[in-house]
């Protein structure tokens, strides 16, 4: 039992050990077998649609019966995956800056022995 434990235990990473922490022993333990699973789908999830997903559900000839409908459609669902598409840019900058400013937060708190502080830091870097 304890080297299954031990084995367990090895599987658990630093980016699992906030979610862990707040689970039931149970459902740790079920996160922990879906780990690999569950990297995937977030490195894999969809953002935006895919072109069959646009042709079917947008530019159908139900719902745009005529060549300027569609036209005006997919003008539209281009309009909105660039402004997506920006709006992201934009938030990834910010999350860098605030990231920066949160290292240099704990680099101090590290400087001033101020173990609480670093411990609230690490919540927030990985949050």
């Amino acid at each position: 039992m304890a080297e299954n434990k031990e084995t367990r235990d090895l599987a658990i990473t630093d980016d699992l050990k906030p979610i862990l922490s707040v689970l039931k022993e149970e459902d740790a333990q079920a996160v922990v077998a879906l780990k690999e699973e569950l990297t995937d789908t977030w490195t894999k999830k969809q953002i935006f649609r895919t072109e069959t997903e646009m042709r079917i559900s947008v530019l159908n000839d139900g719902k745009h019966p005529t060549q300027a409908s569609k036209y005006w459609q997919s003008v539209r669902e281009q309009n909105a995956m660039f402004e997506a598409l920006m709006g992201l840019s934009f938030d990834l900058r910010r999350n860098q800056i605030k990231r920066m400013k949160l290292e240099r937060k704990l680099e101090a708190a590290i400087n001033s022995g101020d173990d609480l502080k670093q411990m609230e830091l690490q919540i927030d870097l990985t949050n």
